[in-house]
Protein backbone atom coordinates (compact mmCIF):
# COMPACT_ATOMS: atom_id res chain seq x y z
CA UNK A 1 0.00 0.00 0.00
CA UNK A 2 2.59 2.69 0.96
CA UNK A 3 4.63 1.95 -2.00
CA UNK A 4 1.27 2.19 -4.26
CA UNK A 5 1.19 5.54 -2.37
CA UNK A 6 5.04 6.66 -3.09
CA UNK A 7 5.01 6.11 -7.03
CA UNK A 8 2.50 9.04 -8.05
CA UNK A 9 3.97 11.59 -5.02
CA UNK A 10 7.36 10.73 -6.94
CA UNK A 11 5.77 11.42 -9.84
CA UNK A 12 4.73 14.97 -8.59
CA UNK A 13 7.83 15.80 -6.89
CA UNK A 14 9.45 15.03 -10.52
CA UNK A 15 6.77 17.13 -12.03
CA UNK A 16 7.67 20.04 -9.59
CA UNK A 17 11.04 19.94 -10.08
CA UNK A 18 10.65 19.96 -13.88
CA UNK A 19 8.82 22.94 -13.91
CA UNK A 20 10.50 24.87 -11.34
CA UNK A 21 14.06 23.94 -13.50
CA UNK A 22 12.00 25.25 -17.03
CA UNK A 23 10.97 28.69 -15.35
CA UNK A 24 14.50 29.08 -14.37
CA UNK A 25 15.87 28.10 -17.53
CA UNK A 26 13.17 30.71 -19.10
CA UNK A 27 12.29 33.67 -16.89
CA UNK A 28 14.32 33.19 -13.61
CA UNK A 29 17.75 34.74 -14.34
CA UNK A 30 19.07 37.89 -14.48
CA UNK A 31 19.56 37.34 -18.83
CA UNK A 32 17.01 38.35 -21.00
CA UNK A 33 14.05 35.92 -20.98
CA UNK A 34 14.55 33.27 -23.64
CA UNK A 35 11.63 32.55 -25.71
CA UNK A 36 10.95 29.66 -27.97
CA UNK A 37 9.75 31.70 -31.17
CA UNK A 38 10.98 35.52 -32.08
CA UNK A 39 8.51 38.13 -31.71
CA UNK A 40 7.17 39.66 -34.59
CA UNK A 41 9.10 42.81 -35.50
CA UNK A 42 12.12 41.66 -33.43
CA UNK A 43 15.51 41.34 -34.66
CA UNK A 44 18.99 40.10 -33.90
CA UNK A 45 21.26 42.80 -31.64
CA UNK A 46 24.19 42.09 -33.18
CA UNK A 47 23.01 42.91 -36.88
CA UNK A 48 22.70 46.56 -35.34
CA UNK A 49 26.34 46.77 -33.39
CA UNK A 50 27.94 48.29 -36.35
CA UNK A 51 29.23 52.19 -36.95
CA UNK A 52 30.68 52.05 -32.97
CA UNK A 53 27.37 50.76 -31.26
CA UNK A 54 28.21 48.58 -28.46
CA UNK A 55 26.29 47.05 -25.71
CA UNK A 56 27.38 46.62 -22.36
CA UNK A 57 25.21 43.80 -20.08
CA UNK A 58 24.56 44.05 -16.13
CA UNK A 59 23.70 41.33 -13.85
CA UNK A 60 20.13 42.84 -14.80
CA UNK A 61 20.39 45.57 -17.18
CA UNK A 62 21.67 46.56 -20.62
CA UNK A 63 23.38 49.03 -21.58
CA UNK A 64 23.68 50.48 -25.72
CA UNK A 65 26.93 52.94 -26.35
CA UNK A 66 27.38 55.12 -28.49
CA UNK A 67 31.02 55.53 -30.83
CA UNK A 68 32.21 57.65 -27.91
CA UNK A 69 30.89 54.68 -25.43
CA UNK A 70 28.60 56.93 -24.14
CA UNK A 71 25.30 55.61 -22.26
CA UNK A 72 22.59 55.98 -24.95
CA UNK A 73 20.11 53.92 -23.28
CA UNK A 74 19.76 51.74 -20.44
CA UNK A 75 16.76 49.17 -19.76
CA UNK A 76 16.09 45.72 -17.37
CA UNK A 77 16.68 42.32 -19.28
CA UNK A 78 13.42 41.40 -18.42
CA UNK A 79 12.04 44.37 -20.69
CA UNK A 80 10.44 41.81 -23.26
CA UNK A 81 8.97 44.84 -25.27
CA UNK A 82 12.24 45.35 -25.95
CA UNK A 83 14.78 42.45 -25.48
CA UNK A 84 14.15 38.37 -25.19
CA UNK A 85 16.92 35.20 -25.84
CA UNK A 86 16.21 33.30 -28.53
CA UNK A 87 18.65 30.14 -29.85
CA UNK A 88 21.01 32.05 -28.06
CA UNK A 89 21.14 35.01 -28.97
CA UNK A 90 19.85 38.60 -28.12
CA UNK A 91 16.66 39.70 -30.42
CA UNK A 92 15.38 43.45 -29.90
CA UNK A 93 12.55 45.38 -30.88
CA UNK A 94 13.01 46.62 -34.24
CA UNK A 95 11.39 49.78 -34.34
CA UNK A 96 12.96 50.87 -31.56
CA UNK A 97 17.01 49.42 -31.97
CA UNK A 98 16.33 51.74 -35.57
CA UNK A 99 15.74 54.71 -32.84
CA UNK A 100 18.77 54.21 -30.24
CA UNK A 101 20.61 53.71 -33.84
CA UNK A 102 20.19 56.92 -34.53
CA UNK A 103 20.51 59.02 -31.62
CA UNK A 104 23.49 57.20 -31.38
CA UNK A 105 24.82 58.58 -34.25
CA UNK A 106 23.98 62.33 -33.47
CA UNK A 107 24.89 61.97 -29.96
CA UNK A 108 28.81 62.86 -30.12
CA UNK A 109 28.07 65.81 -32.41
CA UNK A 110 25.47 67.30 -29.99
CA UNK A 111 27.50 66.95 -27.54
CA UNK A 112 29.95 69.35 -29.02
CA UNK A 113 27.09 72.03 -30.05
CA UNK A 114 26.52 74.68 -27.10
CA UNK A 115 23.40 77.13 -26.32
CA UNK A 116 23.05 80.81 -24.53
CA UNK A 117 20.87 82.36 -21.63
CA UNK A 118 17.49 82.31 -23.61
CA UNK A 119 17.80 79.66 -26.60
CA UNK A 120 14.82 77.15 -26.74
CA UNK A 121 16.64 74.13 -26.65
CA UNK A 122 14.98 71.12 -28.24
CA UNK A 123 15.25 67.59 -25.96
CA UNK A 124 14.66 64.87 -28.04
CA UNK A 125 12.76 61.82 -26.08
CA UNK A 126 11.30 58.51 -26.99
CA UNK A 127 9.55 58.26 -30.23
CA UNK A 128 8.25 61.90 -31.76
CA UNK A 129 8.43 63.33 -28.12
CA UNK A 130 10.10 66.74 -28.09
CA UNK A 131 10.81 68.80 -25.39
CA UNK A 132 11.64 72.38 -24.99
CA UNK A 133 13.82 73.89 -22.28
CA UNK A 134 14.83 78.07 -22.20
CA UNK A 135 17.64 78.45 -19.32
CA UNK A 136 16.26 82.06 -19.22
CA UNK A 137 18.85 83.13 -16.42
CA UNK A 138 21.59 82.36 -13.97
CA UNK A 139 22.73 84.68 -10.79
CA UNK A 140 24.69 84.53 -8.15
CA UNK A 141 23.85 84.70 -4.50
CA UNK A 142 24.47 84.74 -1.02
CA UNK A 143 28.05 82.83 0.22
CA UNK A 144 28.07 81.27 3.49
CA UNK A 145 30.92 79.87 5.26
CA UNK A 146 31.15 75.88 5.75
CA UNK A 147 34.37 75.07 7.95
CA UNK A 148 38.01 76.98 6.46
CA UNK A 149 35.51 76.74 2.62
CA UNK A 150 32.30 78.92 1.27
CA UNK A 151 29.39 77.53 -0.40
CA UNK A 152 27.95 80.34 -3.39
CA UNK A 153 24.25 79.49 -4.19
CA UNK A 154 23.23 80.05 -7.43
CA UNK A 155 19.69 80.60 -8.81
CA UNK A 156 18.54 79.22 -12.20
CA UNK A 157 15.36 80.38 -13.67
CA UNK A 158 14.07 78.12 -16.62
CA UNK A 159 10.77 77.09 -18.85
CA UNK A 160 9.83 73.90 -19.40
CA UNK A 161 7.26 72.98 -22.66
CA UNK A 162 3.62 72.08 -20.78
CA UNK A 163 4.32 68.30 -22.50
CA UNK A 164 7.18 66.93 -19.99
CA UNK A 165 5.66 64.08 -18.23
CA UNK A 166 6.52 64.65 -14.39
CA UNK A 167 9.12 61.10 -14.09
CA UNK A 168 10.61 62.46 -17.56
CA UNK A 169 11.66 66.05 -16.67
CA UNK A 170 14.80 66.66 -17.90
CA UNK A 171 15.74 69.51 -15.26
CA UNK A 172 15.75 66.55 -12.84
CA UNK A 173 18.88 65.53 -13.92
CA UNK A 174 20.64 68.59 -14.88
CA UNK A 175 24.17 69.34 -13.54
CA UNK A 176 26.24 72.86 -13.53
CA UNK A 177 30.05 72.80 -15.04
CA UNK A 178 32.65 75.38 -13.51
CA UNK A 179 35.48 77.52 -14.54
CA UNK A 180 37.63 75.35 -13.14
CA UNK A 181 36.23 72.01 -14.73
CA UNK A 182 34.07 70.44 -11.44
CA UNK A 183 30.61 69.65 -11.79
CA UNK A 184 27.38 69.60 -9.32
CA UNK A 185 24.63 68.56 -9.38
CA UNK A 186 21.24 70.64 -8.33
CA UNK A 187 20.60 70.94 -4.73
CA UNK A 188 16.93 71.55 -4.85
CA UNK A 189 13.87 72.17 -6.97
CA UNK A 190 12.37 76.07 -5.54
CA UNK A 191 9.09 75.78 -7.74
CA UNK A 192 8.45 74.13 -11.12
CA UNK A 193 10.99 77.59 -12.71
CA UNK A 194 13.82 77.83 -10.33
CA UNK A 195 16.22 75.68 -8.92
CA UNK A 196 19.35 76.28 -7.11
CA UNK A 197 23.26 74.88 -7.07
CA UNK A 198 25.74 75.29 -4.78
CA UNK A 199 29.37 75.64 -5.59
CA UNK A 200 32.60 75.44 -2.96
CA UNK A 201 35.44 77.91 -2.75
CA UNK A 202 37.98 78.30 -0.03
CA UNK A 203 40.55 81.16 0.05
CA UNK A 204 42.70 80.27 -2.23
CA UNK A 205 40.27 79.50 -5.06
CA UNK A 206 37.34 81.27 -6.19
CA UNK A 207 35.61 79.15 -8.69
CA UNK A 208 32.25 79.80 -11.07
CA UNK A 209 29.43 78.03 -12.66
CA UNK A 210 30.41 78.24 -16.77
CA UNK A 211 27.84 76.08 -18.59
CA UNK A 212 24.87 73.89 -17.71
CA UNK A 213 24.14 70.43 -19.08
CA UNK A 214 20.58 68.80 -20.20
CA UNK A 215 19.73 65.88 -20.65
CA UNK A 216 17.36 63.64 -22.62
CA UNK A 217 15.49 62.01 -20.03
CA UNK A 218 15.18 58.77 -22.44
CA UNK A 219 18.16 58.96 -23.71
CA UNK A 220 20.55 59.85 -21.12
CA UNK A 221 23.64 60.32 -23.53
CA UNK A 222 21.94 62.73 -25.49
CA UNK A 223 23.13 66.05 -23.80
CA UNK A 224 23.18 69.79 -24.43
CA UNK A 225 25.32 72.48 -23.22
CA UNK A 226 23.86 76.10 -21.92
CA UNK A 227 27.08 78.79 -21.64
CA UNK A 228 26.03 81.07 -19.07
CA UNK A 229 29.44 83.21 -18.51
Amino acid sequence: MTKKLLKPIALIVIIIVVAALTWIIFYGSGDADMVLKVPAGFVKLQSYLTNGLSIMPFETQIGILDAEKRYIYQTGFKNRDFIVRYDGEYYVNEEKIKEIAEVASIAPEQRLKTYSLGDAIEIRGTGEARYFVTINSLKEGETEPLGTDTLTTYTIKYTVTSNVPVDRDPMKTITAETELGVTYSLIDFIDTEIIRFQVRNNENIRDKITAIYLRSPDYPGLSYRVDVY
